[in-house]
C-alpha cells in the first residue's frame, strides 16, 4: 500500500486514500468531510486533478456513451430516466455498487453473542479502547466515521508523524479558523490491512500509529501490553470483502 495513490497520469496528491468498504456508513466522505454521500463522492476522483482528471462531464459521458455494455444496461437499469446515461444515473450506480461492500468480521459474531469469536486478548484490547478514552471519537458500528475532530489535540499532529507536508484539513474548505487540523475520525474497520495510516499516510505500522493517537489525542502513553491488546481488538475489525467486488458484472 502507498502512502499517497498515484492518479491515472501519474500524479500525487497529498492525502491517503481511504478504504471503500463499508464507506457508506460514515457520515461523510474524504478525509475534509466535503461530501455527505458515496453519490456525492464518487465524482470527486472522475473530475479530481490527482486521479482521473476527466476534464468536464460531456467527454466523460461521451466515452460512457460509446460504450455498448453501459449503453444497453443504464438503460436497463434506469429505463424511467429521461437519459439513461446522464451524471445522475452515473452516481446511483457507483452510490450502488458501493452500498453493497460490506465487511462482516469475527467483532460482529462477538457483538452477536458468540463470545468465542474473539481472543482474550482481543477483549482486553476492548477494555483498553474503551478505558483509555479511544472510544468517544471511534464509535458506532464503524469504530471511528460518524465526526470530525482535531488531529492533535495535544502538540501538532506532525510532531508524532514526522510528515513532510502540512496538512490543514477542514479549514482548507470552511475557511474557519476553528477547523485548522480538523478531519474526519476514519472507520477502523479493516484498519490492519489499509496502512499506511492517517491522513497523509505518514505511519506503516498499526502499533505505532495506536502509541501515537493515544498521545496527541488523549496524552497519554500506553503500555506496551496495552498497545499490544488494541492491537489485537483491531484486527478483529477485520472482514471478508464481498465475492462480488472482484468480478466483473456479466
Amino acid at each position: 500500500n502507498l502512502p499517497i495513490s498515484p492518479g491515472d497520469k501519474n500524479q500525487f496528491g497529498t492525502r491517503n486514500t481511504p478504504t471503500v468498504l463499508n464507506a457508506f456508513l460514515q457520515y461523510a466522505q474524504f478525509w475534509d468531510a466535503h461530501a455527505r454521500t458515496v453519490e456525492e463522492q464518487c465524482l470527486g476522483p472522475i473530475f479530481g486533478n490527482f486521479e482521473m482528471d476527466m476534464t468536464d462531464t460531456v467527454t466523460l459521458l461521451k466515452r460512457l456513451e460509446e460504450d455498448e455494455y453501459y449503453r444497453t444496461t443504464f438503460k436497463e437499469v434506469f429505463p424511467r430516466a429521461d437519459t439513461a446515461i446522464s451524471i445522475t444515473t452515473l452516481q446511483r450506480a457507483i452510490g450502488a455498487f458501493e452500498r453493497t461492500l460490506t465487511t462482516p468480521a469475527p467483532i460482529d459474531d462477538y457483538l452477536k453473542g458468540d463470545l468465542n469469536a474473539i481472543s482474550t486478548k482481543a477483549k482486553l484490547g476492548i477494555k483498553a479502547f474503551v478505558d483509555r478514552g479511544c472510544i468517544p471519537c471511534h464509535s458506532t458500528n464503524l469504530i471511528g466515521g460518524a465526526m470530525a475532530q482535531k488531529f492533535a489535540l495535544y502538540g501538532y499532529y506532525w510532531d508524532y508523524t514526522n510528515s513532510d507536508y502540512i496538512d490543514k484539513g477542514r479549514y482548507k474548505i470552511t475557511k474557519d479558523p476553528g477547523d485548522k487540523f480538523v478531519f474526519k475520525v476514519p472507520q477502523l474497520r479493516n484498519v490492519e490491512k489499509t496502512y499506511p495510516y492517517f491522513h497523509d499516510g505518514s505511519v506503516e505500522d498499526l502499533k505505532e500509529a495506536i502509541k501515537i493517537m493515544a498521545m496527541a489525542e488523549t496524552n497519554i502513553q500506553l503500555e506496551e501490553e496495552e498497545v499490544d491488546n488494541i492491537n489485537e481488538f483491531l484486527k478483529t475489525l477485520t472482514g471478508k470483502i464481498p465475492d462480488h467486488a472482484f468480478e466483473s458484472p456479466k
